[in-house]
């Protein structure tokens, strides 16, 4: 279609680095009210974007972020536990529930963007922005999205990506405390 930008990256610099080009080059051509970032994975479905719509004009979210139920019988347990854990860790640290930290489906509030400033490159920036978001005070809501799950294998290394998460979690408590 010819509404379609792709910007793409010659080497795979990480979803977060991704995730900035698409915001900036977006933000510099156009003056969007909101954006919808979604994985290609086909693990969310578009039909829920009025969800989303919804939930930032009539409760006025600056981030909604989707909320995937966790049923071992889809879910594998390993991230089952490692989102709990994240999605806890960072409800606590912004002061609001945040069911689902790791869904890459969400909406964000486009205005808040060029105010934000990340220095994760990889999928952790999506922690790094929800955990700066609620330290911003702005409001975080949920929208309920089915689990889906296909049979490839994935790529995630639950332990590594557990440790990491631990790091930029105390990378952010220290650059906050002024250390």
């Amino acid at each position: 279609p010819e509404n379609i930008l792709l910007y793409r990256h010659e080497k795979n610099l990480g979803k977060g680095m991704a995730l900035q080009t698409g915001f900036r080059e977006l933000l510099k051509s156009h003056s969007p009210d909101m954006i919808i970032t979604i994985d290609s994975d086909l693990q969310h479905p578009p039909e829920y974007i009025p969800e989303f719509i919804h939930s930032f004009e009539k409760h006025g979210a600056h981030v909604v972020t989707g909320y995937r139920k966790r049923d071992l019988r889809i879910m594998p347990l390993s991230r089952i536990i490692s989102n709990s854990l994240t999605s806890l860790i960072i409800s606590l640290m912004t002061g609001q529930l945040i069911p689902d930290s790791q869904c890459g489906f969400r909406l964000i509030d486009a205005t808040i963007l060029p105010k934000m400033h990340f220095k994760e490159k990889r999928f952790h920036l999506e922690s790094e922005f929800l955990i700066k978001s609620g330290w911003s005070g702005l409001t975080i809501n949920s929208v309920k999205i089915p689990t889906i799950y296909h049979s490839e294998k994935s790529s995630i290394n639950h332990l590594r990506d557990t440790l990491n998460f631990v790091w930029l979690v105390l990378r952010l408590l220290k650059e906050r405390s002024g250390f």
